[in-house]
């Protein structure tokens, strides 16, 4: 019964010119209708095939006729020709076929993916414009090439589709069908609302939205300050010292005329001037000006500065680390060693017993990182050392803007301002480590502690603290009191913060309560009032305290 529907559809097809591409099928259905004999009528194959099989009604016929689609039995070339004859019969003629990122579309294979599928209408239901776009091998990296897929079809193929393979034959105007007049509709406006150039607007998705589709928040806002970071970003020396003064001017202590509040990535850029990035594509531009054009390193400065601190040192190359994406424990490895080996090759061997006797030194690191702080091997320029200045420069101003309670919350929540302060905490370069801990104890009021076992930002900090509070410096001792009891004062950062304390640490605390010293005093009877309303840990600890 099969082969019977589709002689009769073949035998009402009109006539086609014959590609030499065409199919045998196609050419078989071409010489049956050129030359007048249906293909059932004649001898030979065909006609041995259609021996005996009783004829059907007429409106058997031309139910067959709607149902078969004789479109997948065109070659590409009849297909183009039908689909032009159809436009220039209904009014909308095209001279080009369509291009999508320089590529021709296929509209013969655009429109079977289609039908095969079930149409339009289910395809853009589903949203498979994507697996059509990868069945057409189209760029899939072109901007809105799905938006641009779907205006190629309307404009193209909707309204053949909706005739050929739907069977519509009413005009429009007089269709009162609900679906068809909303698949109308729907294409019209898909065909007018859908750009021809790329629309930045179309992106302006709503904040609440963002959310629930799984959208990045991080989006450009414009604000005062957007030429001000331009210049930060200049590859010129000179754009670049001009605007960190303007900044350090905007920034005094009594004027508070610059607010990172309104605009964050001010932050980011300021801190790229320190060597702290917290992306490596930033560290990568930043490298190109101060290494080729500056001819000076950011991250030698730090290298030098915390080289006797590993752990530290690995919080300025955390955005290298996102970057590899693995155990970045080689990379550390090759840091200390082309130091190890610069070192060894300035010592020698001569002194080595007489070495060894006297400090008992150990294998690794710690041997070269004793020699180091011994011999004084550390960056030694002092003002004319260029990024020292620049790093002090730049702690100076954002200690300026921590003292601005507008500025408190943003600062005490970016991870990578963070870094920069537990950096210049364990620097011992000019008073670097004294800024940094002014900077902690303005902002730790807004710092959240996260897990130790898995957040190494948190292990620096209260490690930092821990071996501020075993120090000589009493500087430092009162400035880690003070940001160890902002800290618990957080409700949040009580479980986590519990987790980190150990029993030494309390030990330590109240050994400050027996020294004749008011402020210290003061400070560390502030500091256990804030432990100890932690909970039941911190104050089994003071009572164990011997």
């Amino acid at each position: 019964m099969t082969t019977d529907v589709v002689k009769i559809e073949r035998t009402n097809l009109p006539p086609m010119a014959v590609d030499e591409t065409t199919n045998d099928a196609s050419m078989a259905s071409c010489t049956s209708v050129v030359s007048g004999q249906p293909a059932g009528a004649g001898g030979g194959a065909v006609a041995g095939n259609t021996a005996g099989t009783p004829k059907e009604s007429a409106k058997s016929q031309n139910l067959r006729r709607s149902v078969v689609k004789p479109t997948f039995e065109k070659d590409k070339y009849s297909f183009l020709n039908d689909l032009q004859m159809f436009h220039e019969k209904h009014g909308t003629p095209y001279l080009k076929l369509p291009k999508i990122s320089g590529k021709d579309v296929d509209l013969h294979k655009l429109y079977s993916i289609v039908i095969g599928r079930g149409g339009w209408m289910k395809v853009n239901a589903r949203e498979d414009w994507d697996e059509v776009i990868e069945e057409l091998d189209l760029p899939t990296r072109c901007v809105n090439n799905e938006i641009a897929l779907k205006q190629i079809y309307i404009r193209y193929l909707d309204r053949y589709e909706r005739v050929n393979f739907h069977g519509e034959d009413k005009d429009p105007i007089e269709d009162d069908d609900d679906e068809k007049r909303l698949h109308r509709r729907w294409s019209v406006r898909m065909l007018h609302s859908t750009p021809s150039v790329y629309n930045h607007h179309q992106h302006n998705v709503p904040e609440g939205l963002r959310s629930s589709l799984k959208l990045s928040d991080d989006l450009y806002r414009a604000s005062e300050y957007d030429k001000l970071i331009l210049s930060l970003l200049s590859p010129l020396p000179n754009e670049q010292d001009f605007a960190i003064n303007v900044c350090t001017l905007m920034s005094n202590e009594n004027k508070h005329t610059l607010k990172v509040d309104k605009c964050p990535r001010l932050v980011y850029a300021l801190l790229a001037h320190a060597g702290v990035f917290n992306h490596f594509s930033l560290r990568d531009t930043f490298d190109e000006y101060y290494s080729n054009i500056r001819k000076n390193s950011l991250q030698r400065f730090w290298k030098e500065c915390l080289f006797e601190r590993p752990q530290v040192l690995e919080l300025s190359l955390e955005d290298c680390f996102a970057k590899m994406g693995t155990d970045p424990s080689a990379l550390i490895a090759s840091i200390y060693q082309e130091e190890q080996e610069e070192m060894d090759t300035k010592c020698g061997n001569e002194n080595e017993d007489e070495t060894e006797s006297d400090f008992e030194i150990m294998n690794g690191r710690l041997n070269t990182a004793s020699l180091r702080s011994f011999l004084s091997l550390g960056t030694g320029l002092g003002t004319n050392d260029y990024i020292g200045q620049r790093v002090l420069q730049i702690a100076s101003i954002f200690r300026n803007l921590s003292f601005n309670e507008e500025n408190l919350h943003l600062l005490g929540r970016n991870r990578t301002f963070i870094r920069f302060l537990i950096m210049c905490a364990n620097a011992r370069w000019n008073n670097l480590h004294h800024l940094g801990l002014d900077m902690l104890g303005n902002i730790a009021n807004e710092i959240d502690i996260n897990d130790p076992q898995s957040d190494e930002v948190t292990r620096c900090l209260v490690s930092t603290l821990s071996e501020g509070l075993e120090g000589a410096d009493r500087g430092v001792i009162i400035s880690c009191l003070e940001v160890l009891s902002k800290i618990a004062q957080k409700e949040s950062n009580e479980e986590n913060l519990n987790r980190c304390l150990n029993q030494k640490l309390y030990d330590q605390i109240s050994l400050f309560l027996c020294l004749n010293d008011i402020m210290l005093l003061l400070y560390t009877l502030e500091c256990i009032y804030s432990l100890t309303s932690m909970g039941e840990k911190p104050c089994n600890a003071i009572m164990h305290i011997r």
